[in-house]
């Protein structure tokens, strides 16, 4: 193998590739879920594609990601591309967002607002809007909760209150509001055992999960419901009439208007398999920190859905992948920082060199019919392994190159 690092010279027909999403999970707790099938792996920025305004992703040093957009006061949101279901149905995402810093979050105007909304196969048929989940800031300070299932034509729903894992009140055959929407929760946050933190009424996390929509606070506080008041942290909302046989969930987005940034902690999923798993450490470039690959999608030929994420490297730096039906470890070769961890027929994706930009990421869509190798190009397989790894440029400090670690796939 060459040790010639990838430069901007390949670089004019790069395609842009597929915005790919980083297996991030964890087991979903609620009552009723089972845990997602998945393995834990750091959670990082550039999964995410802006789909409205301009947003910068910066990663934080707890190791969450704050979204930034560069004009606080417009509309903006950006797509979670969820992977494929392999096998069965992706059936639930969880959404963690980092709690608002309290003085931060008391200073937003009225009218600042969150917005979840998921996209998956209804009836059938694809791309359907599942529902939205709003919460918007009103002019008391406190914030109203919104869950809007109008695209379904829902008529009733069941709500659930939940102190913790215990579920405490379940109200069958609520209405929505006119047009689908609803219903409308106000939490009471200026209680006097609720904690001075406004942050404390902002939306915690978010739960999709086969057509259930959950949402959770940072604390328990009174709930304002139909002349009632349940001192709860967690409210589940399931569509009745009709029911909403749901498929396989394809999109999410997330939406905000009148925030400076918004912190997010964590990703779940629950419903699938992860593609293949990794291996071979990575030595630490100029970030101060290893690079890391991933692969996003399905393991079966015949679905042709694969794609390939590297994250935590240089800014600026370019870069593709490479690939072998074999594995190796060769610490610096050909005088780089890194570990080379494929072996031996190594093809690499020069077609789709690329920059990290200010992102530090590399995303590229992996066609399974023409996978390079170094005569040429072969089709993937049934029951074949393959490995693959990124190769990037680095200053560290002067001119060198380096790898991320390594990621293995079986076919089927």
């Amino acid at each position: 193998m060459s040790t010639h690092a990838p430069t901007a010279a390949s670089a004019a027909a790069l395609p842009t590739g597929r915005l790919a999403l980083c297996l991030l999970t964890l087991a979903l707790s609620l009552p009723g879920l089972a845990p997602a099938q998945a393995q834990r792996e750091p959670w990082k920025g550039a999964v995410f594609r802006p789909s409205s305004g301009t947003w910068r992703m910066e990663p934080t040093p707890a190791g969450g990601l704050d979204l930034v957009p560069d004009d606080p006061s417009a509309p903006s949101s950006v797509e979670l591309l969820l992977p494929p279901a392999t096998p069965g149905a992706l059936q639930g995402v969880e959404l963690q967002l980092a709690a608002l810093d309290p003085l931060a979050s008391s200073a937003l105007a009225p009218g600042a607002t969150l917005e979840f909304s998921a996209f998956g196969a209804v009836g059938g048929q694809a791309g359907h809007p599942l529902g939205t989940l709003r919460a918007v800031k009103q002019p008391n300070g406190g914030v109203a909760y919104e869950y809007d299932f109008s695209a379904l034509g829902v008529s009733t729903v069941t709500v659930e209150f939940f102190d913790g894992p215990t579920s405490i009140a379940v109200y069958p055959g609520v209405p929505v509001g006119p047009g689908g929407s609803g219903p409308l929760f106000t939490p009471n946050c200026t209680c006097p055992t609720c904690p001075a933190s406004w942050w404390c009424c902002w939306l915690g996390a978010v739960y999709y999960s086969n057509g259930v929509w959950y949402n959770a606070w940072n604390c328990a506080f009174p709930i304002d419901w139909f002349g009632n008041s349940h001192n709860a942290n967690r409210v589940a909302v399931t569509p009745e009439n009709p029911s909403v046989p749901v498929g396989e969930l394809e999109a999410c987005t997330l939406s905000m208007q009148g925030f400076q940034r918004l912190g997010l902690t964590d990703l779940a999923l629950s419903g699938f398999t992860p593609a293949g798993a990794s291996y071979c450490s990575a030595n630490p470039n100029s970030t101060g920190q290893p690079g890391f690959i991933m692969a996003v999608g399905s393991n079966l030929v015949a679905r042709n859905e694969l794609d390939l994420y590297a994250f935590q490297l240089p800014d600026h730096a370019f870069g593709y992948f490479i690939v072998s039906p074999f594995q190796a470890f060769v610490p610096n070769a050909g005088g780089t920082q890194g570990n080379l961890c494929v072996g031996l027929s190594t093809g690499r994706f020069r077609s789709q060199l690329a920059n990290t930009g200010t992102s530090g990421n590399l995303l590229v869509h992996v066609d399974l019919t023409a996978l390079p190798q170094p005569n040429g190009t072969v089709a993937v397989l049934p029951g074949q392994t393959w490995n693959f790894q990124c190769w990037h440029r680095d200053a560290n400090p002067g001119a060198t190159s380096n790898f991320t670690s390594a990621y293995s796939i079986v076919f089927q």
